[in-house]
């Protein structure tokens, strides 16, 4: 199972330039990562991200950091949802299964 993530540099506004809650696609990067029992990296954010969306097959638990290490203790994920997160430039993400 597969946890899908997709890199955006802005949000979406109306025709009056005011801010709508939606990324402006397309997106800037697009990967994917294999759901294991251990934690596993990200690429790095490229600069220009600002706002990732994260779609999970699998039940999983994320972390975020320079350096970070994704425990099932921590920020659950449910199978085939669907997150939206602002997020800082060469941050990564990391992810490991629900055991």
């Amino acid at each position: 199972m597969k946890l899908y993530i997709s890199e955006f540099s802005r949000i979406g506004v109306d025709m009056g330039n005011l801010a709508v809650p939606v990324p402006m696609v397309p997106a800037i990067s697009e990967q994917f990562v294999e759901i294991g029992l251990k934690s596993v990296q990200v690429e790095k954010f490229r600069d220009q991200t600002r706002l990732i969306m994260v779609r999970a097959e699998a039940a999983c638990h994320l972390a975020f950091g320079e350096n970070p290490e994704a425990s099932p203790e921590l920020h659950g994920m449910g199978a085939g949802e669907t997150r939206f997160y602002g997020v800082t430039p060469g941050v990564r993400m990391a992810v490991v299964g629900d055991h």
